[in-house]
């Protein structure tokens, strides 16, 4: 193995470094063909790049390791596409209906994993692997917009999946069947604070123009402001364990720490008007983005048959902690839920694979009768996919590719919000629902 790649684990050991993961495009559809197109049954299975997120103990166990071919290298490459359509329609009891469109998700993915080593002998056996995810939007790295929790909006559909994906991830073999591993997730907490004094001449301010524009046009010398920056890591852990006792039977547990992005601060100007008097404007400001829970996933999978494998996985998500974008509970507030994921893959000839999935999300958000609109519905998330491993690639190339799609339908069931207070705009309520389309292509180039 070069030394090259023991430098690079060397580095990702002690950086393991930012991955906005939490309530991101990869928490709302999945990530990697093969996973989404199981729909996300993958805690036992997890074998490729996609292990950093859904259990890191699986970077031991990689795919690519079942067929041998010259010249091995030990890095496999995923190279991937992903586009997203999410529509909604909100219907009020007056007949009148309005159309929530978020636009549409589109990324590229890029994962590398690394074959497990023995370090250059340093141990008995290969105990060590890694790999590294990538996810990129089209059009920004990272956006989150603003809006106030009495509008009509989709809090996980609204930015989610506005922002990049970088996790790394580790796995160490205890036993030549069993393997733990461990990743980090991060986001960022981002402290401003705006201070300064403001002069306002008492001659402008009862000037005429002032006056009929009910505003005081200020020059840049009468404006004194400075500004306080400081931006720290928000960092949840990452830990996952599996034991695949025999060929037919896998074992996985994962569990993902809360994280969001936290943008606070203060703002404190003091206008001093004329030099006649001086008083503070101030105030603080906390916003909350990317909410995910703590969550943990149980995961196992057993093949009947050679060429079938099932997949189940069950999970706790811990809503009951959900921040609104003005950090604050909802009131009420949302509930835990639970999610089952089912996965089956179909084997149909030595080169080609059919893969199904399935799972529900239970909506963590209670009816909204009060001030607040915070749109969920239950949805049941449907997934087919298809792989197909090119063994014997024309031209130059002499190594095996892996070539997969996925599609993913999100059926929102239509949901009714009751309001009690005559006054609520929205009253006396409405109901909500729609759908979401995902699709996407990953070519995996092992070397």
């Amino acid at each position: 193995m070069p030394r090259t790649f023991e430098l690079w684990a060397l580095f990702c050991l002690f950086s393991l470094g930012p991955e906005t993961a939490s309530a991101s495009m990869v928490d709302l559809y999945g990530w990697g063909s093969r996973a989404t197109a199981l729909g996300g049954a993958f805690t036992a299975l997890a074998d490729d790049f996609s292990a950093v997120y859904y259990n890191p103990a699986g970077l031991m166990f990689p795919r690519s390791l079942e067929r041998d071919f010259p010249n091995r290298k030990g890095i496999k490459f995923d190279f991937g596409y992903v586009y997203g359509e999410p529509r909604f329609t909100i219907k009020d009891k007056s007949g009148g209906s309005q159309t929530r469109d978020y636009g549409s998700t589109a990324g590229t993915t890029l994962g590398i994993t690394f074959d497990p080593v023995d370090l250059h002998g340093t141990c008995k056996r290969k105990v060590f692997a890694f790999g590294l995810g990538l996810y990129l939007p089209v059009d920004h790295l990272l956006y989150y917009g603003r809006y106030w929790p009495e509008e009509r909006e989709y809090p996980f559909f609204y930015d989610y999946t506005m922002r990049f994906v970088l996790m790394p991830g580790i796995a160490i073999a205890v036993l030549p069947k069993l393997s733990i591993g461990a990743g980090l997730r991060v986001l960022g907490r981002l402290h401003t604070d705006t201070v300064g004094n403001v002069d306002v001449d008492l001659a402008k301010l009862l000037s005429l123009e002032s006056l009929l524009q009910h505003r005081v046009r200020l020059d840049q010398s009468e404006v004194h402001l400075g500004e306080f920056e400081d931006l720290t890591l928000h960092l949840a852990p990452v830990v996952g364990i599996q034991f695949r006792p025999s060929e037919r039977w896998k074992f996985g547990a994962v569990y993902r720490g809360e994280n969001y992005i936290n943008d606070f601060g203060l703002t404190n100007p003091v206008i001093n008007l004329a030099g006649l008097l001086s008083f503070p404007q101030g105030y603080q400001f906390k916003f909350v983005r990317f909410f995910t829970p703590h969550q943990v996933f149980l995961g196992a999978a057993y093949s009947p048959a050679q060429r079938v494998t099932i997949s189940l996985d069950v999970g706790w998500l811990d809503w009951s902690d959900f921040m609104d974008i003005e950090a604050r509970r909802p009131e009420p507030p949302f509930h835990d839920t639970w999610m089952p994921r089912l996965g089956v893959e179909v084997r149909v000839r030595e080169e080609l694979s059919v893969l199904g999935g399935y799972f529900f999300h239970k909506s963590p958000v209670p009816e909204q009768q009060g001030w607040s609109n915070l749109l969920d519905n239950d949805r049941h998330v449907f997934s087919l996919g298809a792989e197909w491993v090119v063994s014997d690639p024309p031209g130059f190339w002499d190594k095996p590719l892996f070539i997969s799609l996925h599609l993913q339908v999100h059926h929102a069931v239509s949901r009714e919000y009751r309001k009690t207070d005559p006054a609520d705009p929205f009253f006396p309520g409405y109901t909500f629902g729609g759908q979401a389309l995902m699709g996407g292509i990953q070519i995996s180039v092992p070397l």
